[in-house]
């Protein structure tokens, strides 16, 4: 039996990129079962609310490719749930990379 994940594409422009992005990703898996939310035109804190409360919905993966810092992004992401003190047991989570990397 599939497990359906959701991942939530992150965009503050057409989405496109994040769509491609996303499309690379999952082909490197087989029997993935995935229910992408695209979130497009995210331009500020308004529309990062409507993110997050999508998140907290459907909790699952996150690739945002918006202006915003992916580790701006990622950390008020981490600090909203850290706050609800929720776990999210079997969302597989990749840490920020190191830009000096």
């Amino acid at each position: 039996m599939n497990r359906t994940f959701h991942l939530h594409l992150v965009s503050d422009s057409t989405g496109e990129t994040t769509h491609n992005l996303a499309r690379a990703c999952l082909v490197q898996f087989e029997n993935l079962e995935v229910n992408t939310l695209e979130h497009s035109q995210i331009q500020n804190k308004a529309g990062m609310d409507r993110v997050l409360a999508a998140i907290e919905e459907r909790p699952g993966a996150v690739i945002d490719v918006s202006r915003k810092s992916i580790e701006e992004s990622a950390s008020e992401i981490m600090e909203h749930f850290s706050a609800h003190n929720e776990t999210r047991a079997g969302t597989p989570t990749i840490p920020p990379a190191n830009e000096n990397d």
